[in-house]
């Protein structure tokens, strides 16, 4: 017994020291500060940055930021988590990329420290209005602006916006160092407005700057630059500025504006500039070449005599346009037409109608009878149909029940009463007619619903003939017979391309449709499913994500790369605006279908096989227009002398895929939501139309022998053997377009 005690001494030391620890151990990281999107606009469906200020009072090894939302369905899912490590003034910013799926977002936030939590925040639309901000409604645009928006704030106002100021939202920051530098983050951002008023507020952007480097790769991604005027746009855009690399042009010192009679008609010819002619010396616009190959590339969209004003240029996928006026002088400040002229200049990001009033209504109607209001929102129904799968219709789901309640009891009645003539039998026959009639309806549904992993696949190829610069994007549905959680990757095949691609980058993640109908992202009652653990984003694909039995779930696939093939092709236009030149098929595996677009036209060109190389000239050509909107010849009355041309209104009931995408692909084209009656935001990167007008061929053809993507799907670590897929296949080709000389 004395020996036990002898112990006593030596193990109250140690408690004394494990306390003394304890007490004088550092508290760990708080969460101090959310902000989540620029200056919190953000889209459902989209990458959001959130910035996390930490703060602690010691000095933290490795740290890590985890952050989990929910997806469309309601799912929680788990992004990658960030290593970070605590400054000596115990504070840091962590930065992630997510994307929130529901209208009334919860987001958890945790802070790690090696393996032990060290602070955790929940964050909803109830706990904390300014810190988890609402998303931008369906349809709403955002702007992300650097330098005085004042302009933008007129733009709210324009008569051309026609009361479109509730469609757009504008984030505007001092320095272009608050924006990310990551080109993943402007995924929601429908174009970057750059005013030149101040170099200053660009050294982030310079050439080899991170951040500079994100912006460039979202504009050449199919992203929208606009360059307003300023006292320091000479040297912001000029060999060296920090905006040189969005605008490769040659510009010399600024002249006074002579007149601002094309500027007043340009916004409609009934708001004059009132201003002196010694007023208008003060405005001073520098001159861009276009006798430069760079300048002859460009489009002039107004011109006061021979001086460029509104200028725009194609830029891989996307495009660049420079308003050479400085909009924030006195007399263009107090000017009533510049909030117009803006509107026009940023038309084609922001799809402004001239009827804003009529497009909501149209747009609620067609949501109301369909459950969704884009294009996109079609897309997804059409994909989510699987050969084999039929949904039970409503009459056969009440034939059977009305047949269980009237066959079953009477049936086993006539059976134990007038055949066995044994009533106490009916607790045997019963229970096994019962079991008949559940076995039946068992049976029905495994015929309709079928018993394997079916797949639908759309993918969009997209190849920058100027640039070298590779776009794939892929809309996947996986149809799962049985509750399951699944692994899901998409990813670019090998070798579609006969030239070499590099810096191949992918990412795979959810899809869900917009709008407030039936299963949209901004409906406000979402459904969580209970006890369902996140499923995880790892290596660029998605791990664990559960489907329930008989039931689908949609995926996107976004990935980029390099070719090697850039300036392989060119083409000529002749004054007459008629096409000349060849047009070779660059994949590996044959084109069918092939149209030639450019301006108004389309040459068709039948099918191309690998490597076939053919001319434009003797192609039979068609009103683009007319072709893409299904125009059919008609008769008219006797009494007129020549057939008349009908254009069929989109179906909106069509589940035909190929014709819902091509409208997507080139919706201005078509006609918009003119001939759609649906808006088309969510895959507007798709619409090609504006590239039309900047001297820009799109070769568009069809791929059935080879897919463009792989889609993995796997469960416990296998992959799945699975029915035929069903794909649709899409290349397009941007191919810059001279003048003959």
């Amino acid at each position: 017994m004395r020996r036990g005690l002898r112990w006593l001494p030596i193990i109250g030391c140690l408690l004394s020291n494990i306390a003394a620890a304890l007490e004088y151990a550092p508290p760990p990281p708080t969460i101090e500060e959310v902000r989540v999107g620029f200056n919190g606009r953000y889209k459902l469906g989209c990458w959001t940055p959130v910035v996390v200020a930490i703060e602690s009072d010691g000095v933290a090894a490795d740290c890590f930021l985890q952050l989990t939302t929910v997806d469309g369905d309601g799912v929680p899912c788990r992004y990658p988590s960030v290593k970070f490590q605590i400054a000596d003034d115990g504070r840091r910013k962590a930065d992630s990329l997510i994307r929130f799926g529901t209208a009334e977002p919860t987001l958890i936030i945790e802070v790690n420290s090696g393996h032990r939590q060290s602070a955790r925040m929940q964050l909803t639309s109830e706990t904390s209005k300014e810190s988890s901000p609402s998303p931008l409604a369906a349809g709403e645009k955002l702007i992300v602006a650097v330098g005085p928006a004042t302009t933008l704030g007129d733009l709210a106002t324009g008569a051309a916006a026609g009361g479109e100021a509730a469609r757009f939202k504008v984030a505007r920051y001092d320095d272009a160092a608050q924006l990310p530098a990551d080109s993943l983050a402007y995924d929601a951002v429908d174009a970057v407005y750059l005013a030149a008023d101040q170099a200053s507020r660009y050294g982030a952007l310079k050439l080899g700057s991170q951040r500079g480097a994100a912006l460039k790769r979202y504009l050449d991604r199919g992203g929208r630059v606009v360059i307003v005027g300023g006292p320091a746009a000479l040297e912001l855009l000029s060999s060296g500025g920090a905006l040189a690399a969005f605008s490769p042009l040659n510009f010399s010192d600024p002249v006074a504006l002579p007149r601002t009679n094309a500027v007043e008609e340009f916004v409609g010819g009934n708001k004059p500039v009132r201003a002196a002619t010694a007023e208008l010396n003060q405005l001073r616009v520098p001159r861009v070449a276009l006798d430069t190959p760079i300048g002859r590339d460009l489009v002039v969209d107004l011109a006061e005599g021979d001086l460029p004003l509104i200028v725009r240029r194609a830029v891989g996928f996307g495009a660049v346009t420079w308003l050479l006026l400085d909009l924030e002088q006195p007399i263009l400040r107090e000017w009533t037409g510049r909030g117009v002229l803006l509107s026009r200049v940023l038309a084609p990001a922001l799809q402004i109608a001239d009827d804003p009033a009529a497009r909501s209504k149209s747009t609620a109607a067609v949501q109301n009878n369909f459950g969704f209001g884009d294009l996109a929102g079609q897309l997804h129904q059409a994909i989510d149909q699987y050969p084999g799968v039929t949904a039970m219709p409503f009459y056969l789901v009440a034939l059977m029940a009305i047949g269980y309640i009237a066959l079953v009891a009477p049936l086993d009645y006539l059976l134990v009463h007038r055949v066995l003539r044994r009533a106490e039998l009916t607790w045997l026959t019963f229970p096994l007619l019962v079991a008949a009639a559940s076995g039946a309806a068992y049976a029905t549904v495994e015929r309709l619903k079928g018993t394997e992993l079916r797949t639908n696949q759309v993918d969009v190829l997209d190849y920058d003939v100027a640039g070298g610069h590779v776009r794939g994007t892929s809309l996947a549905g996986v149809y799962s017979p049985t509750s399951a959680a699944y692994g899901v990757r998409i990813e670019p095949a090998a070798g579609l391309l006969r030239s070499r691609a590099t810096n191949a980058t992918s990412h795979t993640v959810w899809s869900a449709m917009s709008g407030e109908g039936l299963g949209g992202m901004h409906r406000r009652a979402v459904d969580s499913p209970a006890s369902v653990r996140p499923y995880e984003f790892r290596d660029d694909a998605l791990v664990g994500v559960p489907i329930a039995v008989r039931s689908s779930k949609l995926f996107t696939g976004d990935w980029t790369a390099e070719s090697n093939g850039k300036g392989a092709q060119a083409l000529t236009v002749a004054p007459d605006g008629v096409l000349a030149g060849s047009i070779t098929n660059p994949c590996a595996t044959a084109l069918a279908d092939v149209l030639v677009c450019h301006g108004t036209k389309a040459y068709k060109l039948g099918t191309l096989a690998a490597g076939e190389n053919r001319d434009v000239r003797g192609a039979e050509t068609r009103d683009l227009q007319s072709l893409l909107a299904g125009a059919q010849i008609v008769a008219r009355e006797k009494r007129e002398l020549s057939p008349g041309v009908r254009t069929r209104a989109h179906d909106l009931a069509s589940l035909d895929v190929d014709e819902i995408l091509i409208k997507i692909l080139f919706y201005d084209v078509a006609g918009g939501r003119d001939h759609a009656r649906l808006a088309s935001d969510d895959l507007a990167r798709l619409d090609f139309s504006e590239l039309l007008d900047l001297n820009r061929a799109i070769v568009i053809g069809r791929i059935d022998d080879a897919p463009a993507t792989n889609l993995i799907v796997q469960a416990e670590g296998r992959e799945i053997p699975r029915a035929a897929d069903v794909r649709h296949t899409v290349f397009r080709m941007v191919i810059p377009v001279e003048k003959a000389k």
